[in-house]
């Protein structure tokens, strides 16, 4: 059974959730939040779309398979990792650049931005992923009913 209710308000919040995502992954280079917050906030969003509108629904909203997500997350980081060791770094290390990009102006772009987007998209795809193998599993499990005695 569907709720009018619930996809009314989850039209309405899944933007600002979204949003929120957003701003805890943007602000956690210099305060706490980051990719790991944002992530969860971000798939909370996706889950409440969900659970208001069905997995059918989801799945055609969202399109992307939750293992590429996880997998181009963990690309991400491990290229945040990887690249400073071209450059004849220690792995790891934080490496800092400057783009200009037209309407924003001068951008600081990091390893550390591209390690925490690689958190995210795992985080986000890992959730994704656990939720959708529960909701299979309890479909295919038969519903089990107390026997009375």
């Amino acid at each position: 059974m569907r709720s009018v209710l619930l996809q009314t308000i989850t039209r309405l919040a899944y933007p600002g959730i979204i949003t929120f995502s957003l701003f805890m992954f943007f602000r956690g280079h210099n305060h706490p939040g980051g990719g790991f917050i944002g992530g969860l906030i971000a798939s909370a969003g996706i889950l409440l779309t969900y659970i208001a509108f069905g997995m059918w629904a989801g799945d055609r909203i969202y399109g992307v398979h939750y293992r590429t997500v996880a997998l181009t997350g963990l690309l991400c980081a491990v290229s945040a990792g990887m690249l400073p060791m071209l450059m004849g770094k220690p792995f790891l290390t934080s490496m800092f650049g400057q783009v200009v990009l037209p309407f924003f102006g001068e951008v600081q772009l990091s390893t550390v931005l591209l390690f925490d987007f690689g958190v995210f998209l795992v985080v986000l795809g890992t959730i994704l992923g656990i939720v959708k193998v529960l909701v299979m599993e309890r479909k295919r499990v038969p519903n089990f009913t107390e026997e009375s005695d």
